[in-house]
């Protein structure tokens, strides 16, 4: 091979290899974790089933969650990949319920998620419809 060529090949396989460890670096300094809770509203009179955080973050990724409602640490039922291979992370509904304290207008629910690179973390809020409407 030419010298100009070596270089050239050097200076692309030099781009590639920070293109494929710069995503991680940036995932490892990022606290910030995007997810949405469903349902956005909570009603205190509804009957069972089970509330879903859906996470912008690729479930191979996972390696511990935790999570927090309020403050309080809430469990966590089961987690599973979406269609898209992202984080969901499921909970009781009834459970949730339990540990909201009367008259509350909303809920902030904090969760956690280890992985190799580091720890993510982020909040969302969802209403609260007591069963007299307010």
């Amino acid at each position: 091979m030419r010298k100009p060529t070596r270089l050239i090949v050097g200076i692309m396989l030099t781009a590639a290899l920070l293109a494929a460890v710069f995503p991680t670096a940036v995932l490892a300094q990022e606290d910030n974790l995007e997810f949405v809770v469903s349902p956005n509203m909570l009603a205190l009179n509804s009957n069972g089933g089970s509330v879903s955080l859906h996470a912008d973050i690729n479930y191979s990724l996972v390696e511990g969650t935790s999570l927090t409602v309020d403050g309080e640490d809430f469990p966590i039922a089961y987690t599973f990949a979406d269609d898209r291979g992202d984080l969901v992370v499921k909970c009781n509904i009834d459970t949730l319920k339990s540990v909201i304290p009367e008259g509350a207008a909303e809920a902030v629910f904090a969760l956690t998620v280890e992985t190799a690179s580091g720890v993510l973390s982020g909040t969302d809020t969802i209403g609260v419809a007591s069963p007299n409407g307010k």
